[in-house]
């Protein structure tokens, strides 16, 4: 009777070539798009509380009553005052809603 041959040993303990080289490639492919990415979520405002508004010029948010969605803002700066010329939505929708085709 021949002798029995060693029993092969398990890799299994050992993570194979390909599986690190797939975890090393998509760690770095993560960690490459994560800065481009939680930018643009942040531009969106996706991880923005409700609440919170971040003013990023360091003066006071001042809210002007009676407006609401203002665009095109522009600040004249007179001689003896400052002048916010807006394009606001004021307390009645008459006046944007009659620009849409009916």
């Amino acid at each position: 009777m021949p002798p029995k041959a060693p029993a092969a040993k398990s890799r299994s303990g050992l993570p194979s070539l390909a599986l690190v080289v797939v975890v090393f490639v998509l760690t770095s492919f993560v960690a490459l798009l994560y800065s481009p990415v939680k930018l643009r979520l942040d531009v969106l405002g996706v991880t923005r509380r409700l609440s919170s508004i971040k003013n990023i010029h360091g003066h006071e948010l001042k809210s002007i009553p009676g407006t609401r969605m203002c665009e095109d803002i522009h600040l004249h700066k007179g001689s003896s005052q400052s002048v916010i010329v807006a394009a606001c939505e004021g307390e009645g929708n008459d006046g944007r809603w009659g620009w849409f085709p009916g």
